[in-house]
């Protein structure tokens, strides 16, 4: 199978310290992911849902770099795929200044591990342009 990796970024009228702390501050996460995120320990996180008293699990996500206000490195793991082994992707952001604006850059990856590879890199790819779109739109009011 082709590699196939995802590659989006944004520009934004802010400054790189408030693009990083938005990123996984839940006041934003659950409007431009439709979730929210917690950190367990120094090195996890868990993306979850919560409906009344029930709590859902979405993604599992090991901090393999953190340069904070530069670069985080996450390899996650989705359990609601019922694969045979523990298959993981890659997600990296990046982020740099320029002048009066920030760049994001987020790169997915290890997609071709999968073995439905194409079908969650389509879904992904998808998933991505709305979740970056919907934080621009709210990085660029504030």
């Amino acid at each position: 199978m082709e590699k196939m990796i995802i590659e989006k970024k944004i520009i934004v009228s802010t400054n790189i310290e408030k693009l990083w702390n938005t990123l996984f501050d839940n006041k934003y996460v659950k409007e431009y992911m439709g979730c929210m995120v917690r950190k367990i320990n120094n090195d996890k996180l868990e993306w979850f849902k919560k409906t009344n008293d029930y709590e859902q699990i979405l993604l599992y996500g090991d901090i393999v770099e953190n340069k904070p206000y530069e670069t985080l490195k996450i390899r996650t793991f989705n359990p609601h795929r019922h694969y045979h082994f523990k298959f993981q992707l890659d997600v990296t952001y990046e982020i740099t200044e320029h002048d009066k604006h920030t760049e994001l850059r987020i790169i997915q990856s290890g997609f071709e591990k999968l073995p439905d590879g194409e079908s969650v890199f389509g879904e992904n790819k998808v998933g991505w342009e709305m979740s970056l779109s919907k934080l621009k739109e709210i990085l660029d009011k504030e």
